[in-house]
């Protein structure tokens, strides 16, 4: 089965089926303990878990960015992220809007060419072809709070206030907007309709952490020019499609490390989030034993890891399990990472867990 078919049976009712075909996706599982993290052992202290190892910041801005432009940020609630990008982005005003957005980067413009034209900066969570604009991390209104690849008519008419005004180009502070064939296409209905070229990022861009703006390692700008269409470009850190998982799976449960047995897990809370036909569906699951092999394996298919600072990522959905006596909150980041609410440790999630999720809510 392959990922479309996974995707075409998510409103169906034959679960099974599609356990089955993600179950197929999760390539040895069991490996030998050579492939666990250096240190990361049953018993560690969350401080004693090593920052993540292959999605490492590759620029740092310890000061203010953008100085001359006309910046606007999303005021959406979060982790704090939008908080950090508006404080690291030079003169940055806040919106909770489409509109809001354009207007303010329209009132920074000088009304006639003087000394030289700045250049647009909005900042937001984002996902591949997406970019919130006060809907926060887990979106709202797709309607007057989002720049998608699908959403024209609505971001259209504003986007022309700024159009064949003094200014260069625009760039998007966000996580994964510009990767993929959907980043591609958001940014060149972007280019053509402003009528100059548009910039998103094609990883994880993080903020805070001691250490400014930061991009994950492998991160480029994704262009569009007005008219031409550019090739997509994967996102540096892909679902995992095959990988040598963790013989164990540790999770933080009061403050140190714990394995995690898919016999424990007794109920399950799902709810996705973002925007699409799927947003907002949520249940509760009691699953049995493959259920819980399978979604285990999809959430934690790495050693916890550390972040290094605030993503700009959505949250796509988010789980609770119910372990034994203990309950485990975490949030899906962009469908890349699981993340454990309330703290900076995270896993890398495995290919399927967006279908997965999606049938199990």
């Amino acid at each position: 089965m392959n990922k479309g078919d996974i995707s075409k049976r998510a409103h169906g009712l034959d679960r099974r089926h599609v356990l089955t075909g993600i179950s197929a996706s999760l390539v040895a599982v069991v490996t030998n303990t050579a492939t666990l993290a250096q240190g990361v052992q049953t018993g560690n202290r969350l401080d004693q878990i090593p920052f993540l190892s292959n999605i490492l910041p590759s620029q740092r801005d310890l000061g203010i960015m953008g100085v001359g432009s006309f910046s606007s940020i999303s005021g959406g609630p979060d982790n704090g992220a939008n908080n950090c990008l508006a404080q690291h982005i030079w003169q940055a005003a806040r919106h909770s809007t489409t509109e809001q957005a354009f207007r303010n980067v329209l009132a920074k413009m000088p009304a006639a060419l003087t000394t030289g034209a700045g250049n647009i900066i909005f900042g937001g969570h984002g996902n591949e072809g997406y970019l919130e604009t006060g809907g926060g991390q887990s979106g709202s209104d797709w309607k007057t709070q989002a720049l998608l690849s699908w959403n024209e008519s609505y971001w259209g008419p504003h986007a022309d206030t700024v159009r064949g005004k003094q200014w260069i180009m625009a760039y998007i502070y966000s996580c994964h907007s510009g990767a993929g064939e959907r980043g591609a296409e958001l940014l060149y209905k972007l280019a053509t309709r402003l009528d100059r070229p548009v910039a998103g990022r094609t990883g994880f861009t993080y903020c805070g952490g001691g250490k400014g703006i930061t991009f994950e390692a492998g991160s480029v700008w994704q262009v569009a020019t007005p008219g031409i269409m550019p090739s997509p470009i994967e996102a540096p850190s892909p679902h995992l499609t095959s990988a040598m998982f963790p013989e164990r799976i540790l999770v933080p449960i009061e403050g140190i490390l714990r394995e995690l047995r898919t016999d424990q897990v007794r109920v399950v809370n799902v709810a996705v989030t973002g925007a699409g036909e799927f947003a907002g569906r949520s249940t509760r699951v009691r699953p049995d034993r493959q259920v819980s092999a399978v979604l285990i394996r999809a959430l934690f298919a790495s050693e916890p890891q550390r972040l290094p600072g605030e993503p700009t990522a959505m949250v796509t959905a988010r789980v609770t399990l119910m372990v034994g006596a203990s309950t485990l909150s975490i949030e899906l980041l962009n469908g890349r990472l699981t993340r454990v609410v309330g703290s900076d440790i995270v896993y890398r999630a495995a290919a399927g867990i967006d279908e997965l999720l999606r049938v199990l809510s």
